[in-house]
């Protein structure tokens, strides 16, 4: 039972913070989120969130290699193999 009650407080806490984006992108005419950091809070927060930006598509890229790495050697021994 805590398991869908969690995925669907996640759900609505990412529905809530994505709304909050699009206001604050309307409010400021702004489309990156540095850009909106840099309107709203100054340079200090832009470069934080820039940082932050480049961590999670570094974390995203080295997961996304180690699948590949698992991945893709099963996959072409499954359908190279001669039957």
């Amino acid at each position: 039972i805590l398991g869908p009650i969690l995925i669907i407080f996640g759900a609505l806490i990412s529905y809530y913070t994505g709304m909050l984006i699009v206001k604050a992108s309307v409010a400021t005419g702004k489309t990156r989120y540095e850009d909106i950091a840099l309107e709203l809070y100054g340079q200090r927060i832009s470069r934080l969130i820039s940082v932050l930006n480049i961590v999670c598509l570094i974390g995203f890229t080295m997961s996304y290699v180690t699948y590949v790495k698992k991945a893709v050697p099963s996959i072409v021994a499954r359908y190279s193999t001669d039957k």
